[in-house]
């Protein structure tokens, strides 16, 4: 029995072809020649990227290819990282076109809301001005003339623009609210 064993062994060791070691399913081992045409060296199984001159006692072809495969492959992630952000943020970034009124931030619906304001001053269309108001979502337009008005007194906006808010705010005021659905 431990003569079959070695020859299975033998065997095993001997056979070099890809996918497949014997019954042992594998890479394959590779010869590496290391020097010159005259004085090379033949090491099986050993990596190039250990030192030429090492023996096959020193090499370590696990644990320093594995080291060296690592950390290519987070230089890769990292450089393949870098480029996303370049391409995304400098070479072709995100531009929004054609964006709903209701998608603004704070600072930008505050501005909308004054010049739907400045707009009213000029032509007096109230439902106009509603119907711009009602762009910024389900809320009734007076509760965002009211938050434009608060946004514009905590960030400094001129008395003119407060005015002008203020004014089309009174104005929706005089509006009575639409009945809902089912009351009577």
């Amino acid at each position: 029995c431990a003569e079959v064993a070695e020859l299975a062994d033998a065997r095993d060791s001997n056979s070099r072809s890809f996918g497949i070691v014997g019954s042992i399913p594998t890479f394959g081992t590779s010869d590496y020649s290391i020097g010159s045409p005259g004085t090379r060296k033949l090491y099986r199984g050993c990596c190039l990227c250990c030192n030429p001159s090492a023996s096959m006692a020193q090499c370590s072809p696990e644990g320093n290819h594995r080291m060296r495969m690592t950390s290519r492959l987070l230089l890769g992630v990292f450089i393949g990282m870098l480029l996303g952000l370049l391409f995304g943020w400098v070479i072709r970034p995100v531009e929004y076109i054609d964006t709903a009124p209701e998608a603004l931030r704070e600072d930008f619906r505050s501005d909308y809301v004054l010049m739907v304001a400045e707009a009213y001053i000029v032509d007096r269309d109230l439902e106009l001005a509603r119907y711009k108001l009602a762009s910024l979502g389900s809320h009734p337009p007076l509760n965002y003339v009211i938050d434009a008005i608060d946004f514009g007194v905590k960030n400094g906006f001129n008395n003119i623009d407060l005015q002008t808010l203020n004014l089309l705010a009174v104005d929706l005021r005089s509006i009575p609210p639409a009945p809902e659905i089912g009351l009577q």
